[in-house]
Formats: C-alpha cells, structure tokens, sequence
C-alpha cells in the first residue's frame, strides 16, 4: 500500500500490502492497465534529456554564422535585442509541451 507521495506503507517493519505494477503503472487508471503478460513501450527518459543539449549544439554553429552574415550587412541586432528574441523563441517552446500534453490525451485527468 502507498501513501499519495508513492512511499511504501509499512507497519512494524512489514509491508502492509504490495501492488505489483511499477512506479510508471501506479498513477493509471484501473481501465488502462495493461493486461497480465502485455507488452509496453515506455521512452526512456535519458534518451529526453538528450534531445536539449544536442540541439543547443546542433544550433549554436547555425545561429553564429546567421549573427556573423547579418553583421557583414550591418544589420546585427542589438545584444538586449537577441536575448529578447531568445525569450520569445523559449517561450514558444512551451508550445512543445502543450501538444504533447494533448498528444498523450493527460489534458482532462490533471
């Protein structure tokens, strides 16, 4: 048995009862549990916290070459202007999250 914060209860040093889904299972609705022997694709988190830092290293060459063409033209903005574009492009970064969001249908159960 599991509290709301998904520690196990224990009493007298013993567990009290014990569910046999992993942690991933314990926030899922009865009706969505995979049956017995069922095969899941879960992603694996590590491969997620890769995707930011390889994009930042991807982009930074790109971004350097566009500040360096535009500079050529005398068209280089501003150093508070760049950060101000940087916020607006995190910003919309939250787009990101908002279609995954619907994507994996959570939006109506939180």
């Amino acid at each position: 048995m599991y509290d709301e914060y998904f520690r196990l209860q224990k009493e007298n040093g013993e567990v009290k009862e014990e569910i046999n889904y992993p942690v991933y299972f314990r926030n899922e609705n009865e009706f969505n549990l995979p049956e017995e022997g069922e095969s899941v694709n879960v992603w694996a988190t590590n491969l997620s916290q890769s995707i930011n830092p390889g994009w930042v290293i991807l982009l930074t060459p790109l971004i350097v070459a566009f500040f360096t063409w535009l500079r050529g033209k005398k068209k280089e903005p501003s150093t508070p202007a760049k950060i101000a574009y940087g916020l607006f492009i995190s910003a919309l970064s939250a787009l990101v999250m908002v279609a995954a969001a619907k994507a994996g249908q959570t939006v109506p159960r939180k």
